[in-house]
């Protein structure tokens, strides 16, 4: 007959376990009493469907990030606005009438690619110098990442470009790890390289 012991819990027998317990999300057979997941309200001592531990931790991450996007899909445009307003505000020291200025100054799209897609589910991101906090742009998220990765330095950026070119050189085309760029996007960080150098001359 077989047992089942769990620190939150003393060992009961469990006449319902009696043979193999099978995970009903990853269908492992080779799992011991103890590394499936607990309840208390159950009097078998386990969650039904039985699921192991790794996957119930996985399927409450899964289920609380649904959550998450329900309730932000459940908010009114109008708190949304005001969010984004406040944001822009508190953050950056924009208004709403100036970040639509500046975006619509880029004619409407990011500064460094040119895509008139934000390539996210929220609205542009306001790139800033994070040492003066000086607003420099509106980019996409691709865009914005790219800088924070790089975390700002046009060393970096000179020295991605030069590892690209150099691989296109060497290959006949522009293939970094298997992934095919564009030539544009080597163009453009070109020119974000010069001018974040040219923003921290004058600065400093």
């Amino acid at each position: 007959m077989g047992t089942f012991g769990c620190k939150r819990r003393s060992p009961v027998i469990n006449p319902e376990l009696a043979g193999e317990l099978v995970c009903s999300e990853c269908k492992r057979t080779d799992l011991a009493h103890a590394d499936f997941h607990a309840d208390k309200r159950r009097n078998a001592g386990l969650h039904r469907p039985y699921t192991c531990e790794t996957c119930w931790i996985r399927l409450d991450k899964l289920r609380k990030r649904n959550e998450k996007r329900a309730r932000r899909s459940a908010v009114p445009d109008r708190v949304r606005a005001s969010y984004r307003r406040w944001q822009l505000k508190r953050v950056y020291g924009l208004s709403i009438e100036q970040f639509n200025q500046m975006l619509s100054s880029q004619g409407g799209v990011c500064k460094i690619c040119k895509s008139s897609d934000p390539r996210t589910g929220r609205d542009w991101h306001v790139d800033h110098d994070h040492r003066t906090g000086v607003v420099r742009g509106i980019l996409c998220a691709r865009c914005n990442l790219l800088l924070g990765r790089a975390q700002d330095r046009a060393d970096r950026l000179e020295a991605a470009i030069e590892y690209l070119r150099a691989a296109e050189k060497a290959t006949g085309a522009p293939v970094v790890t298997g992934t095919v760029l564009r030539l544009d996007a080597v163009r453009n960080a070109e020119r974000l390289a010069a001018e974040i150098q040219t923003s921290a001359e004058e600065h400093w």
